[in-house]
């Protein structure tokens, strides 16, 4: 590792000196000789720069006593820029999401040689390999100094990618332990939600001059809002529910703005807020929010539509599903009648599904009321698990496009 050299005097002594510490301690490290001249060379570019402490005055590092590992990382970020400058991004990129464990599949739709790039970092000792998660790690002052370097003109560009990277890598629970995948990305989905909530202005849906840029135009735009989206599924999968709701209402928010109030993506918000309603127990908050979603699915698709359609049929048990918590039994049967009419003509009669909501339809208490405390029912998600694949394939697209304004 290429530790950090004290610089307090700031003399032409200090700094021959330096220097010839840095050539001592460079054979040392897995950097070729070409890296080492371009080191000294910024090095010597950074050197008063670097010693005087008005320099050094906004930084996030005043309680840090060893400022000579803030000269180090500045020099060895730059040395980095000038040789990939793919790889200095993302480090910059890295520093809105949590400092732990970042690994390949986060962000291999978006740097495709982020393998070589976290050997670059890995070289000049800025980021470490962490075995046992096959993954990365970085000093928590790393992570705060390589936020507090960028520039605002690409901030802008960085959060909408993180939040894109983080949200559509949230599994569905048809996925292999997709609890596992959903906990490790928990604290990278926080880091999200800070930048998404900080934000007042609707920066998912334009560029960095506040003008309607390339995320005004269909698909990219609804990528970012579909990811805020993804993001309260995860919370709320998680069983954090408050935070569930802000991305859920952040998402609503952004597609009824950008989408229209009637779009069938706003309306899976409004379906997945109802069903998170549920599990708060505000029933009556999650009735107007399933008829609201219901009745959008109506006017969009009309009556045959809804039946043929995913995200409808999952709507109609939601709420055959609140009925039956409520003790409205008469009304359940009928939600769960058309639902399963529904499932039939696009799943087949033979499916899992449909089996299951026939079972609990057959289980339903013949009377027009049941009786005492009825068991509490899980609401259905917007996403139907046969366009997992397609949804996926259509967001690594997408997320190549954002990308390449970074990368």
């Amino acid at each position: 590792m290429l530790k950090p050299l004290s610089l307090t005097a700031g003399s032409l002594r200090d700094q021959s000196l330096a220097e010839r510490c840095i050539q001592k301690r460079w054979s040392a490290t897995r950097l070729l000789r070409r890296d080492l001249t371009t080191y000294l060379r910024f090095y010597k570019q950074q050197w008063s720069k670097l010693v005087d402490s008005n320099h050094l005055t906004d930084a996030p590092l005043q309680e840090y006593s060893d400022r000579s590992v803030w000269t180090t990382w500045v020099i060895s970020y730059q040395a980095i820029r000038e040789k990939h400058e793919g790889t200095a991004n993302l480090l910059l990129l890295w520093s809105y999401l949590d400092n732990k464990d970042l690994w390949h599949g986060l962000f291999a739709a978006a740097c495709r040689r982020s393998t070589v790039a976290m050997q670059l970092l890995r070289n000049y000792s800025l980021v470490e390999e962490v075995a046992e998660s096959r993954s990365y790690a970085t000093h928590p002052i790393v992570h705060q100094w390589a936020h507090h370097s960028q520039g605002k003109h690409i901030a802008l560009k960085l959060i909408q990618l993180v939040v894109v990277a983080v949200g559509w890598t949230v599994p569905e629970s048809s996925t292999r332990d997709y609890s596992v995948l959903q906990r490790r990305l928990l604290p990278h989905a926080q880091a999200c939600s800070k930048w998404i909530l900080e934000s007042k202005a609707s920066w998912c849906l334009r560029d960095d001059k506040g003008n309607d840029g390339d995320l005004e135009k269909g698909e990219e735009r609804e990528t970012v809002l579909g990811a805020i989206h993804q993001l309260g599924n995860l919370y709320k999968d998680q069983g954090k529910l408050r935070e569930a709701e802000q991305m859920y209402e952040r998402a609503l928010r952004g597609r009824e703005e950008a989408l229209g109030p009637s779009h069938t993506s706003t309306l899976s918000t409004v379906n997945n807020l109802g069903s998170l309603y549920a599990d708060q127990g505000k029933l009556r908050e999650a009735e107007q929010m399933y008829e609201r979603a219901l009745q959008g699915y109506k006017e969009a698709l009309g009556e045959d539509g809804v039946q043929q359609y995913m995200p409808a049929l999952n709507t109609l048990q939601n709420i055959g599903d609140l009925y039956v918590n409520q003790g409205e039994t008469a009304k359940a049967q009928a939600m769960y009648a058309r639902t399963l009419s529904g499932l039939r003509l696009v799943l087949g009669q033979s499916s899992d599904r449909c089996i299951g909501l026939a079972a609990k339809l057959d289980a339903l208490p013949t009377s027009q009321r049941g009786r005492g405390k009825q068991q509490k029912l899980s609401a259905v998600g917007e996403s139907p698990e046969l366009r997992h694949d397609e949804r996926k394939k259509s967001f690594r697209l997408l997320m190549q496009k954002l990308a390449k304004k970074v990368f």
